[in-house]
């Protein structure tokens, strides 16, 4: 019974064990890169996934830049109705800047935390004399129509390419070793990868041992 009981324990321990390795590798393939992005979306009501009247005002898609894991949003809107049109960001609502005019059609530009889940939205709705509302929004993006406009460049470190031309032919011969090899670069990151799966591997192998033992115990 004690030795059921130790199996059921070493097997909890495991399970635990894989979850914490699988958790600790996805997020790094979820990452966003540095770059521009073309992204569609849709302004949806502030209890519900269901379109808001409003969403016909505004025109998809919209731009977003993402430096460092910070997001920056660009879009249009298309009726001057709209006076002011505030963005959640940090827990708190804030005016978009106003980037271009052009007749109906007004460029924002806004920070938010994430696109994952809908962000919460405010637009000042002043159609004449008599008609003048705030309407409580929600931006839905759609992550996975996420379409690369324009990735950043890495940051290349500058190096030493050759030390001088002294050295006649052995100069000549250092210096295109050296050429050749300028595109060999560590990846220390697919090492680690490469470890961490093996230990997953290695844990769902004892996950199923011990499964195997309970099942043979309680039989």
């Amino acid at each position: 019974m004690k030795k059921q009981t130790y199996l059921h324990s070493g097997f909890i321990f495991i399970l635990a064990l894989l979850f914490f390795a699988v958790s600790s590798v996805l997020p790094a393939s979820a990452q966003i890169a540095d770059g521009t992005y073309s992204v569609s979306y849709s302004v949806v009501k502030p209890d519900s996934g269901s379109a808001s009247m409003a969403d016909g005002y505004f025109a998809k898609p919209a731009t977003v830049k993402v430096k460092g894991g910070k997001l920056q949003v660009k879009l249009n809107t298309t009726s001057s109705m709209i006076k002011e049109f505030q963005v959640e960001s940090g827990g708190s609502l804030k005016d978009v800047a106003v980037l271009a005019t052009n007749g109906e059609q007004k460029t924002v530009q806004f920070t938010v935390d994430s696109i994952s889940s809908p962000v919460n939205a405010k637009i000042h709705v002043i159609a004449d004399a008599s008609y003048d509302h705030w309407y409580s929004i929600r931006l839905a993006f759609n992550e996975g129509s996420m379409s690369a406009i324009q990735l950043d460049e890495p940051a290349k470190e500058s190096g030493s390419a050759t030390t001088g031309e002294t050295g006649g032919s052995e100069n000549k011969q250092t210096a295109t070793n050296g050429s050749s090899n300028a595109g060999q670069v560590d990846n220390p990151e697919t090492g680690d990868s490469t470890a961490m799966y093996a230990l997953i591997a290695v844990l769902c192998g004892s996950s199923l041992i011990l499964f195997r033992k309970i099942q043979v115990k309680r039989g």
